[in-house]
This record gives structure tokens, C-alpha cells and sequence, in this order.
């Protein structure tokens, strides 16, 4: 016979429906764990770097814009790190693995962020505000 046997054109297809399903996956627990660790580190880091830059009250403009500039530059750098884990993980198709892996670098990637754009945020708006 000729053509492709019937068994590599279905593993082609499993491979791609795997593929599909672990995406989608991934992309709901993104979406949740994104939302949590946001307000977590986002309100943690806010609380430690606001104490520590300005000594006594901040506005509650301040804050917002804050909140607003970190979630933006968030969602890019959120962009780019899910790619690359993607790739790295796809690989191993096990859900299990592409989840932890993924909440790992998520946060880390988040804390990292985070900590970095609220030091240069806060310094600016405060520049502006106060």
C-alpha cells in the first residue's frame, strides 16, 4: 500500500488533540492562578514597598495608578514567560508537570516583575503626586 500507515496518522492527530487540550488547560489555570497571585503579590508588594519609600500615608490615587501600571506591564511580561514555558514544557505533554511548572515561573516571574516596576512606579508617581 501506499501513503501513510493508519497508526502514524492517528498518533499525528493525538499528538495535536493532546496538544490542544493541554493548551486550553493551561490557559484556564492561568487565568487563575494569575488572578490570585496578582492580588497577592501585587498587595504584599505594594504594602512593603510603599512602607519603605514613604514614610506615612499614601493618597489613594497614588495606589490605584500604581495597581494600574503594574497589571499592564504584567500582562506582557505574563505573555512572553507563558510562551517560552510553554514551549519548554509542551514537550512533556503530562498536564501535572506543564501546571506545577507553570505556576512556578508564573510567580516567580510575577514577584520579579512586580518588585521592579513598583520601585520605579512608586518613585515616579510619587515624583508627580506629592
Amino acid at each position: 500500500g501506499c501513503g501513510v500507515p493508519t497508526y502514524q496518522l492517528f498518533m499525528g492527530t493525538m499528538k495535536r488533540t493532546m496538544r490542544r487540550t493541554v493548551e486550553r488547560t493551561v490557559k484556564r489555570m492561568l487565568k487563575r492562578t494569575v488572578k490570585s497571585t496578582l492580588k497577592r503579590t501585587v498587595k504584599g508588594t505594594l504594602k512593603r514597598t510603599l512602607k519603605r519609600m514613604v514614610k506615612g500615608t499614601l493618597t489613594l490615587t497614588v495606589k490605584s495608578t500604581l495597581k494600574r501600571i503594574v497589571k499592564r506591564t504584567l500582562k506582557s511580561t505574563l505573555k512572553r514567560t507563558v510562551r517560552s514555558t510553554l514551549k519548554r514544557t509542551m514537550k512533556s505533554t503530562l498536564k501535572r508537570t506543564v501546571r506545577s511548572t507553570l505556576k512556578r515561573t508564573v510567580r516567580s516571574t510575577l514577584k520579579r516583575t512586580v518588585r521592579s516596576t513598583l520601585k520605579r512606579t512608586v518613585k515616579s508617581t510619587l515624583k508627580r503626586t506629592v
